[in-house]
Parts: C-alpha cells; structure tokens; sequence
C-alpha cells in the first residue's frame, strides 16, 4: 500500500471568517430572495459572529488533524518529524 505524503498537513478549510461570513450571506440571499443583507442587522451580526466561531473551531481542528497524521506516520510507518529550521531574526 503507498502512502501519498502530499496529503500531510493539508487543512480542511482556509478561508478567513469574512469570507465564512459572505458564503453565508449568499446562501441566505439565494433561499430568500426577498431578503436583502443590511449592516447591523440581526440576521449579518449573527452570521459574522457564528463566522468567527466557525472559523477557529476549523483552526483548531486544521491543528489537531495534522497533529493526528503525523502521530500515525511516526507510530505506524516510522517516518520521524522534521525538526525544521532554526528560526533567525532578520
């Protein structure tokens, strides 16, 4: 079996919670097409605080999946971490 080395450390979402926050917003626009998006009202500062919310949880589990694949690569395929580079100031 091979194992694609690739795929590590690929994260399940990149985007910033504005744009969590505008995906949202177009959803909403297109179930409800009457509904028109206005700063400040309920419905935009849920969506961008569930944005913000959303977006650290999909931090956190970007984390703890790379954290978990490279515990599977050093346990079951004896590929050890790379230390990387020793960090300079510039």
């Amino acid at each position: 079996m091979a194992f694609d080395l690739s795929s590590i450390g690929v994260p399940l979402d990149e985007r910033y919670p504005q744009d969590l926050a505008l995906a949202s917003i177009d959803g909403l626009q297109a179930a409800l097409p009457s509904w028109v998006a206005r700063n400040a009202s309920p419905e935009v500062v849920l969506i961008e605080a569930v944005a913000l919310a959303v977006a650290d949880i999909v931090n956190a589990a970007n984390d703890t999946i790379a954290a978990i694949e490279q515990d599977i690569l050093d346990r079951q395929y004896q590929v050890p971490r790379l230390a990387g580079s020793v960090a300079s100031g510039a």
